[in-house]
């Protein structure tokens, strides 16, 4: 996926529903260190640094991280240490969830009482 490619798909998730100030600011923070990164994720980036660019608390932070990755848009493994920073990766995003959920099914659709009859 490309930069608009991210950036369209967030637009379509956040009209889906709401979506804080800082977890637009992160967002589209951390589609930048990807890009800055060349597209290869997962990016590390102190909280620290992230905080102080966006001018929001590390609480702040960590709701709204929290909230994007229950979205689906970005998945994170916080860091460790001050020398250990988080990492952050960008997720395709589906508003078809159906499509993932019936690609392995077959195309014979019998009822199970009528199975449980042949039986």
């Amino acid at each position: 996926m490309t930069y608009i490619d991210y950036m369209n798909q967030f637009w379509r998730a956040s009209s889906m529903e709401y979506m804080s100030m800082s977890e637009v600011a992160l967002y589209a923070f951390i589609v930048n260190e990807c890009n800055l990164h060349r597209w290869n994720m997962p990016v590390p980036c102190s909280t620290v640094r992230i905080c102080e660019v966006l001018h929001m608390s590390k609480q702040t932070l960590c709701n709204a991280r929290k909230n994007l990755a229950k979205r689906g848009l970005i998945s994170f493994t916080e860091g460790s240490s001050r020398h250990v920073p988080s990492k952050y990766s960008l997720l395709k995003w589906t508003d078809n969830l159906t499509v993932e959920l019936t690609d392995r099914l077959t195309a014979d659709f019998t009822p199970l009482k009528d199975k449980e009859k042949d039986n």
